[in-house]
């Protein structure tokens, strides 16, 4: 049923793809993000949209997560989620505004740029498994060993690999 507001409907799939989709987002855009607030500094405009970023792309990452995401029209992601919080993490929406500091408008650049790394690095923990780092130092050995585990499961499974074909192309 769709959200007349938001434009959201209730996604529940137990594809494959999506499951890797979300660990892959979770490893690249996530980590790409929080590299970013840390590296923010004393920029406390840069840090709030950074923060909007975060809470956005969280969103969007949970539709893919097999039975419990939410598909959201583009646009409204950031407004599903400061209303009904994160679903595929398990977040309501007054423990997710008090993670990213939206109660504390007047919080310094420090205390947001530690707040958010804290929330964000402690969602990336909290998953099952290992999430690929695709933004260290040791990145590409991390994402090889992910694809080669996920081909495997797949083949198992007797999903079609073809969807891995692009990530490894856009190593």
């Amino acid at each position: 049923m769709a959200d007349p507001e938001t434009g959201s409907t209730l996604v529940i799939s137990n594809s494959f793809e999506n499951l890797v989709d979300f660990f892959w987002s979770a490893g690249t855009g996530i980590r790409s993000i929080l590299e970013d607030i840390g590296g923010a500094g004393n920029q406390p405009e840069y840090l709030k949209a950074l923060r909007l970023l975060l809470v956005e792309t969280l969103q969007k990452m949970g539709h893919a997560f097999p039975g419990s995401g939410v598909s959201v029209a583009p646009g409204h992601e950031l407004a599903f989620a400061l209303q009904h919080g994160l679903p595929a993490f398990n977040i309501g929406s007054a423990e997710l505004v008090r993670a990213v500091c939206l109660d504390r408008p007047d919080a310094s650049a420090e205390t947001l740029c530690a707040a958010l790394l804290s929330f964000g690095n402690g969602l990336i923990e909290q998953l099952p498994g290992d999430v690929p780092d695709g933004m260290g130092t040791s990145s590409q050995r991390q994402i090889l060993r992910a694809m080669r585990n996920w081909s495997a499961a797949a083949a198992d499974t007797g999903a079609d690999l073809g969807f891995l074909a692009k990530r490894f192309e856009a190593l």
